[in-house]
């Protein structure tokens, strides 16, 4: 990895680990409100299909998530390996 192309990692500040809340790509548009989504203490994922098991079926385009939830740390973990 180059230092050009390191703008691309998400600091540790901004982590959903680290902070929670919801992120969204700029292109995003909710249908529906979110707030019934964020009333639970689970982080919140999207779906591009309704086939669950494809591959690259978890977009990165918008989740939610409480502060500290552990679901990001095995991110972490898995995406260093």
């Amino acid at each position: 990895m180059t230092a050009r192309n390191r703008w691309d990692l998400p600091s540790p500040a901004a982590s959903p680990s680290r902070a929670g809340g919801v992120y969204a790509d700029l292109d995003v548009e909710a249908l529906k409100p979110i707030d019934l989504l964020l009333e639970g203490s689970e982080p919140v994922l999207a779906f591009m299909s309704s086939t669950w098991w494809l591959r690259h079926n978890i977009p990165n385009a918008w989740f939610a998530s409480p502060p500290g939830h552990p679901f990001w740390q095995v991110c972490t973990r898995l995406s260093s390996a």
